[in-house]
């Protein structure tokens, strides 16, 4: 006798007992032709030129001009917040010496 690994058994009680109907076979080329169009606008896109290389971070993911403006943004933000402590250390030293 032959005993099923736990997971293959999971798996088949799920997809293969659910009751649900499996899709057919007009569905399934629908969805593979919405993949190859999708691909086929890659490709075009790729071969124009329009095409910029993203860069991964993670989860997310910026093209090169997304990624400059966020780190511009960053540095902007930065910049704000260090020249408010500079402002707050020299209001902190003046309070210091009045005292």
């Amino acid at each position: 006798m032959i005993q099923m690994n736990s997971g293959i058994s999971a798996y088949t009680d799920k997809h293969f007992t659910s009751g649900q109907a499996r899709p057919n076979r007009q569905d399934l080329l629908s969805d593979f032709g919405q993949v190859m169009e999708k691909k086929r606008q890659e490709i075009d896109v790729r071969k124009t030129g329009d095409y910029k290389p993203k860069i991964q971070t993670g989860a997310n993911s910026y093209s090169e001009d997304g990624w400059n403006r966020m780190m511009e943004n960053f540095d902007a933000v930065q910049n704000g917040i260090r020249s408010e402590l500079d402002q707050e250390l020299e209001d902190f030293k003046i309070d210091e010496k009045s005292a």
